[in-house]
């Protein structure tokens, strides 16, 4: 008979435990608030309202700017080597190179890739077909002979002595011209 009433008391004390337990944590929630640092510098350095984004000014994002993420060729940063020491050599400069003659200026084999508007202006970014390279070029430059005469924020003109060829960044596709 005491094996049937302890049975039955102890459940009842287990649940009265369990009771007070979440009467007081209800009552004494514990403290949720962020730790203040009490370390220097460090503690300065956090911002007071932690879930406002601070904005940089767009000068200050140097590697954003000079490493898009479109950019094909992207490749992580790597620092440059130690330069080994050399003598000094006198410099020659070069000839210049003569004018190509627009006869023989190569029809050119590029793909427009992205154009980029910057605190400098605009430049594009240019896929060689048929290479695994590409190269950003601004108004005035020049690529196999041909000179970047326009841009917008669509398209890219080149231009070699009398013959132009533009390039879309989207180009209408066979479906959508009119027959």
């Amino acid at each position: 008979m005491k094996k049937i009433i302890v049975v039955p008391v102890a459940v009842l004390a287990f649940l009265g435990a369990v009771a007070f337990a979440n009467y007081w944590i209800a009552e004494n929630p514990p403290d949720t608030e962020p730790i203040v640092s009490t370390g220097g510098e460090r503690a300065s350095s956090i911002p007071a309202d932690l879930n406002t984004p601070t904005l940089l000014p767009l000068p200050e994002l140097t590697q954003s700017l000079a490493r898009p993420l479109f950019l094909k060729a992207r490749r992580p940063w790597v620092a440059p080597p130690e330069p080994a020491l050399q003598p000094v050599v006198a410099a020659v400069e070069p000839a210049a190179a003569p004018p190509v003659p627009v006869e023989t200026v190569a029809e050119l084999q590029l793909s427009l890739a992205g154009i980029q508007k910057d605190p400098d202006g605009m430049q594009a970014l240019i896929l060689t077909v048929g290479k695994r390279e590409s190269r950003w070029v601004r108004l005035g430059e020049t690529v196999d002979g041909w000179t970047v005469s326009a841009m917008d924020l669509t398209s890219v003109e080149f231009r070699t002595g009398e013959k132009t060829r533009t390039f879309e960044l989207y180009p209408p596709s066979p479906s959508s011209t009119p027959q």
